[in-house]
């Protein structure tokens, strides 16, 4: 969509081109799209601003898409944002981490194959996802 956009104007695709379509992507409730836009975004070397992935976040946690909510902790890592920094995206990740130390797995039934292939999400248990997340995000204060 980004390219066929910038092909037919004639303009640069940019960072600003790919997080604006990725945010229209949500407002519509086509969040698998806007996952495969971001995708496409990091293969051409963008980086995804905090905002983009704060939305992402939200609208993932609202369609109960938990594993690609912790693959998209563990993509923000790696860019260097500090999640425990923004609340939105601390307050997230404290209910998973409370569901899971409750013993209360978030249902993951609903984790697709598109979902799967279009982020990084790895086949460990919930509990160790986190507490890679969380060593992570330490090891770099």
């Amino acid at each position: 969509m980004v390219m066929a956009i910038s092909t037919k104007e004639g303009a640069k695709i940019n960072c600003n081109t790919f997080e604006l379509v990725i945010e229209a992507q949500l407002e519509a409730d086509k969040w698998k799209e806007a996952l495969l836009l971001l995708k496409t975004m990091e293969n051409l070397s963008f980086k995804p601003s905090l905002q983009v992935y704060v939305s992402l976040v939200e609208k993932l946690e609202r369609a109960r898409q938990y594993k690609a909510v912790l693959a998209l902790y563990r993509a923000m890592v790696q860019d260097g944002y500090d999640f425990y920094e923004n609340a939105v995206l601390n307050g997230v990740f404290k209910r998973l981490i409370s569901a899971v130390g409750t013993g209360v797995q978030p249902d993951l039934s609903k984790v697709t194959k598109d979902v799967a292939s279009t982020v990084s999400v790895t086949t460990l248990p919930t509990s160790q996802v986190l507490e890679e997340l969380v060593a992570s995000s330490v090891s770099r204060s």
